[in-house]
């Protein structure tokens, strides 16, 4: 079994280049706190520097399960889960050992059975995952850890991503259009998948289509939704959204001219010709510290990582994370599990003279499986 290096995240960056954006308006009489952002501050780190409790962890399944791309991680109390929404349209169940559970993978236009699983989130009260097919606009119910089917509901409606809320109701991502010039935006549901509350975030293409699963970070029990460009982060009730910190682009903030033009290579040209900060990513409120990832200049693998205390206002800034005594880059995280990030190693990814000294034996076992290496940032 072998995997395939991810190559959807690229893809949605040029579909949204085509598209128009706008700034999201903070609420009235609410006044963000601003968090400074200087990215050319940003140094290079070692990783046991930046998350001294890492994990690197062996995965462990049947020779049977195939790993494609995969592209997001989520989790509850018990388990974590992967999707690959492509290559083997399945969820890979692990526990947080990285050892085998289950797989949902039955694709087909049959009872319980799927054709695009393109996005999914799991109710932990009643131990359920709940899997959005974007080919066939329905939800479909899942008992865990079985997979016994429990049934399904059609929306019409086509979603980039969905989040349950702490109470129950969820967070739609919807990418559909409302007219010319808007999509539908965000969304709050009840757990009937009926909308209780439209029209809460910027409704124009451009931030729409980079509101991608990325975006939705935590605060405790609470989502965090980060917009795409103006650098405003909020927390997302079930009355919508309320912007609780302000990024401060500044002179890197990509100015509303280039993300407005018509034609996707014309902002790519335009995107090369000086460094701009966007997409802030998978946004951690935990313990007075706020934790992001975000994009600098025009390689989508250029990552930042900024950690700001919001007592102190003291940061801690890295333009790179790479494992100790090698060249081995962190890659960004593909999820958050409690209060940490989850991301893979690829195999094919790893150089044999460029191992970690401290990891040899998990490193060799991944080149020798051809598995990924399961690594908690924290």
């Amino acid at each position: 079994m072998h995997l395939k290096k991810n190559s959807s995240t690229f893809l949605i960056l040029t579909v949204f280049f085509v598209l128009a954006g706008c700034n999201t308006k903070p609420e009235d009489n609410f006044s963000p706190l601003g968090i400074p952002l200087n990215p050319t501050e940003a140094q290079k780190a070692n990783l046991s520097e930046v998350f001294p409790d890492f994990e690197a962890i062996n995965i462990t399944v049947p020779d049977s399960v195939f790993f494609g791309n995969i592209e997001q991680i989520k989790s509850d109390d018990k388990r974590i889960y992967l999707l690959d929404p492509f290559q083997s349209k399945s969820i890979i169940i692990l526990d947080k050992k990285g050892n085998f559970i289950n797989q949902l993978k039955k694709i087909g236009r049959g009872p319980g059975e799927y054709v695009s699983p393109y996005a999914f989130t799991v109710n932990t009260s009643e131990d359920e995952l709940i899997l959005y097919d974007r080919g066939k606009l329905e939800f479909l119910r899942y008992k865990l850890p079985t997979l016994e089917f429990l049934g399904s509901t059609r929306k019409n409606a086509l979603l980039m991503n969905f989040e349950r809320l702490d109470g129950g109701d969820i967070l739609a991502v919807r990418d559909d259009s409302k007219n010319k010039s808007e999509l539908f935006g965000l969304e709050i549901w009840n757990k009937e998948f009926e909308t209780l509350k439209d029209g809460i975030s910027d409704m124009q293409n451009a931030v729409i289509e980079l509101s991608y699963h990325s975006t939705i970070g935590k605060k405790n029990k609470d989502l965090l939704y980060a917009h795409p460009f103006n650098g405003l982060i909020h927390e997302v009730s079930n009355g919508g959204l309320v912007p609780i910190y302000d990024l401060a682009f500044n002179d890197w903030e990509v100015p509303e001219e280039l993300y407005s033009m018509e034609e996707a290579n014309d902002f790519e040209e335009a995107l090369t010709r000086d460094k701009y900060v966007l997409w802030p990513r998978f946004p951690l409120e935990s313990q007075n510290t706020l934790k992001f990832w975000y994009m600098y200049g025009a390689d989508i693998d250029s990552y930042h990582f900024l950690i700001h205390d919001t007592q102190t206002s003291k940061q801690l800034h890295y333009s790179e994370i790479v494992f100790d005594g090698t060249s081995i880059k962190t890659p960004i995280p593909l999820g958050i599990v409690e209060d940490f990030y989850v991301s893979l190693i690829l195999p094919e990814s790893i150089d044999p003279e460029d191992i970690p000294v401290d990891y040899q034996e998990t490193f060799q076992k991944s080149l020798s499986t051809e598995l990924p290496i399961l690594i908690y940032l924290k």
